[in-house]
């Protein structure tokens, strides 16, 4: 920022380009009842980026996740990152292979996760539904327990 740039002259700024960009994209300035309002005009609503096919995307997370669940799992980690390796496992459907290859470190970290009372709420009593009831599966499978009572955690 320049020296002698004030929060007042850098927001007359900030406003000034404001109002020229709304302007130039087809938007107006009104005045209603002695009040400045933004007319911004409305575009289409199109993806920014190409989205990426949902089983491509999968394939994609579970190979460049693979390394860090791994690492979560055997690594001297904290709980934290032990209860996250086995969330991600869980999520990208890789349980079953490190339940199979680290049983030890597996149970641990299913120990870790199993500390964190408000990811149990959101897995079995919040995920909506059918994607919820599929996360739920895949967690009873990975041998995480459902906990007997639902908590709120929303206010």
């Amino acid at each position: 920022m320049p020296e002698d740039e004030t929060l007042t002259s850098f927001e007359n700024r900030l406003i000034a380009m404001a109002k020229r960009v709304v302007a130039q994209q087809g938007g107006a300035i009104r005045t209603d009842h002695g009040d400045q309002m933004y007319v911004i005009r409305r575009e289409a609503l199109a993806n920014v980026e190409r989205l990426p096919y949902p089983k491509a995307q999968d394939s994609s997370m579970r190979s460049q996740l693979r390394p860090e669940i791994e690492k979560g799992l055997t690594a001297q980690v904290t709980s934290q990152e032990k209860a996250r390796a086995a969330y991600l496992a869980i999520c990208l459907e890789l349980a079953p292979a490190f339940a199979e290859k680290y049983p030890q470190q597996w149970a641990e970290a299913i120990s870790a996760l199993s500390r964190y009372p408000n990811v149990l709420q959101v897995i079995f009593y919040e995920a909506p539904f059918p994607a919820g009831d599929a996360i739920r599966q895949k967690a009873l499978s990975a041998g995480l327990q459902k906990p007997e009572t639902s908590i709120k955690i929303w206010t």
